[in-house]
């Protein structure tokens, strides 16, 4: 026992006490709310160019501005965290800053369409007692709508009426309806026999004869060539059942480019009926 206690005695006297001291945290704990605060910011300053501009441009990326500009700003801000703080505040703002600007500025000097433009010829030159507008493209008919002066008839198909909205169910099943393209003629056909101009707008693409339409609308087609089969055809009977007057007119913009063409009654009306001539 007296050797046991004589190492032990030997093992403590080289034990020296160490004082262990807890080194300052000099890194900044990271504080995500200032750029959530950006991000609103932003989020707002979008919803407010969308109402000062005649446009709706930013709908399509809005609803995903806040969580990218998150990811973005907290990721910057981490990989920044040893920068002054001017840097890191400013720095990652600077790209976006030069990504909005010329979409801001493409949104101020380029509307998305030159409705504008196109109703105000109608309003100029159009018979409100006996001209009608006809929209062959459904989807452009509320913006036309719109500025359209109300006393002005207007029909849009395949709807058959003044459309301040686009209703999108089954719209696909109504253009392909043949009943409300003949209603359409017969509406059309009143108007220039009663001495009225068609006002016809339609979106811009190539022109073009179908020889059997009909056939080609009861296969499974996509939406958007449903929609340019009517109008050709919509184009093709007015070609044939009325005089154009001047040349189309086309109004571009951003995302669709329209046409507006004049039709009135043809100068050479009905055309004879043909008889078998008796042999000479």
């Amino acid at each position: 026992e007296a050797e046991a206690e004589n190492k032990y005695n030997l093992l403590t006297q080289n034990i020296v006490e160490v004082e262990t001291v807890e080194k300052a945290e000099t890194i900044e704990e990271f504080d995500s709310r200032k750029w959530k605060t950006l991000a609103i910011i932003g989020l707002g300053a979008c919803f407010l160019v969308n109402f000062i501009l005649p446009s709706m441009r930013f709908r399509y990326i809005l609803p995903f501005i806040p969580i990218i500009l998150i990811i973005y700003l907290t990721a910057a801000d981490m990989m920044l965290t040893q920068r002054r703080k001017i840097i890191r505040y400013v720095l990652p703002v600077i790209p976006w800053i030069l990504l909005a600007l010329p979409q801001l500025e493409v949104l101020a000097i380029m509307p998305e369409t030159n409705t504008g433009e196109i109703v105000d010829i109608i309003a100029r030159d159009a018979d409100s007692k006996k001209d009608l507008v006809v929209i062959s493209w459904q989807i452009i008919a509320p913006a036309i709508n719109y500025y359209l002066p109300r006393d002005i008839e207007s029909v849009s198909f395949p709807d058959l009426r003044r459309s301040d909205f686009n209703h999108w169910p089954e719209m696909q099943d109504r253009v392909k309806d043949s009943k409300r393209l003949e209603a359409l003629f017969e509406k059309m056909k009143q108007t220039v026999d009663e001495g009225g101009r068609i006002w016809l707008i339609e979106r811009a693409r190539d022109l073009t004869v179908h020889k059997d339409p009909e056939k080609r609308l009861k296969e499974d087609i996509a939406f958007e060539e449903t929609f340019t089969l009517r109008m050709d055809q919509i184009h093709s009977w007015l070609k044939e059942n009325a005089e154009q007057r001047g040349e189309i007119r086309m109004a571009p913009g951003r995302d669709f480019p329209i046409f507006l063409t004049t039709f009135v009654k043809s100068n050479s009306g009905i055309k004879p009926e043909l008889r078998p001539q008796p042999a000479p």
